[in-house]
């Protein structure tokens, strides 16, 4: 988070297979002839297709104000790709915390931690729902999040046998 970088390691050899983002912090080693620019990103999750997720904590951008992002890169041999990117309203601006999901119905979930917000986004950029976490202590800060489709049935029966009574 703090080094702006992401790093892909395989585990078995413990090679470097290469690094993502800001690698001023790193020996100069390039993987890549381009590099994208997130600050202080934080739950990097390899999807299904093998795309990248992150959600980008803002920080400074060149040309931009304080700006959180969820981003989703597409990463080949010697290349990457920024192919779907969701901007948080300057409201919803996190300097710290958050992360972002994607369902299985292919919606984004979206937690902007410092401000106790979340949200879920569809194909379309659009907001499905938007929850705020509140506390009487005043921290309604999200450190992580999930979806949780249901904790209970949708609709149940019950049977009674020789049932007698009030």
């Amino acid at each position: 988070r703090n080094l702006n970088t992401i790093t892909k390691i395989d585990y078995d050899s413990k090679e470097v297979i290469w690094h993502l983002g800001n690698l001023d912090t790193l020996e100069n080693n390039s993987y890549f002839n381009e590099h994208p620019t997130f600050n202080h990103q934080h739950t990097p999750i390899l999807l299904d297709s093998g795309n990248l997720i992150i959600f980008d904590n803002g920080g400074i951008h060149p040309g931009d104000s304080f700006i959180s992002k969820c981003q989703e890169y597409s990463i080949n041999n010697n290349s990457f790709e920024l192919v779907w990117e969701y901007t948080l309203p300057d409201s919803l601006y996190t300097g710290s915390r958050g992360e972002c999901h994607r369902l299985d119905n292919n919606n984004t979930l979206i937690a902007a931690g410092q401000t106790g917000n979340f949200i879920e986004i569809n194909n379309n950029n659009e907001i499905i729902w938007h929850g705020v976490v509140k506390s009487n202590s005043g921290s309604n800060q999200i450190g992580r999040i999930m979806k949780v489709n249901n904790l209970y049935p949708s609709s149940f029966n019950l049977e009674y046998h020789n049932y007698s009574g009030n």
